[in-house]
């Protein structure tokens, strides 16, 4: 399986934020007591520096059925690209929503994130207007995207319960849910869009868009990538 792969100018310390992510965030491990050797999420390989060209050379000697050479690749491609250990991953996640009912969508609870921070705290969304209702990001120069979770509620005792969680894991599925309950949920419905955007590299920049209809339709949406 093994064929050189070579990332061209680039930095030893770019070269080495990627070598720290590796080991730290993603839980990496060398094998052996080589330098250059790796395991990490099952791929197994060297990847190693060379000064004179300034390049980085990977080589695959090992990799589980559920991920692809091209993958890995083009991960180390964009983790590179970034540059330095703060750039690497900076996963965020936009939700607005559009109100079309005739009350207003109040943020009811806001529990601490399991992980990420708030870029935008959560806000509420007046009858019949739409904007933005938060957005999330992972930590600086964290691997782990934003994982949480935000109740709206409705002067009539509807509730809006969101939940999200933005892999980092190679090959894991990101999730987002939304979903209505108490009160007169059923006279409501719930419709969502949303684009998903990887490049450059490992980050991730998720816009999701919710609708809240004054008539029946699904109290649950949901979307995954």
């Amino acid at each position: 399986m093994s064929k050189s792969v070579s990332f061209h100018q680039i930095s030893r310390s770019a070269f080495e934020a990627v070598q720290h992510r590796l080991l730290t965030d993603l839980a990496g491990e060398r094998v052996g007591d080589s330098k250059d050797e790796l395991l990490c999420f099952g791929v197994r390989g060297s990847l190693r520096y060379d000064e004179r060209s300034e390049s980085a050379v990977l080589d695959i000697t090992g990799m589980p059925s559920v991920l692809d050479r091209a993958t890995v690749v083009s991960w180390l491609q964009g983790a590179f690209a970034d540059g330095d250990a703060d750039g690497i991953y900076y996963d965020t996640l936009r939700v607005s929503l559009e109100n079309n009912a005739s009350l207003a969508v109040n943020v009811s609870d806001v529990p601490n994130l399991t992980h990420g921070k708030y870029q935008t705290y959560p806000i509420s969304v007046p009858a019949n207007q739409d904007g933005e209702l938060f957005k999330a990001s992972s930590r600086d120069a964290a691997a782990v995207g934003p994982e949480g979770s935000v109740t709206y509620e409705l002067p009539d005792g509807t509730t809006l319960n969101i939940s999200f969680d933005l892999e980092y894991y190679v090959g894991s599925t990101s999730t987002f849910t939304a979903a209505l309950g108490g009160g007169p949920a059923s006279n409501y419905g719930l419709r969502l869009t949303d684009t998903w955007d990887t490049s450059p590299g490992p980050k991730k920049d998720w816009t999701v868009q919710l609708y809240l209809d004054p008539n029946p339709g699904a109290t649950f949406v949901q979307a995954s990538h």
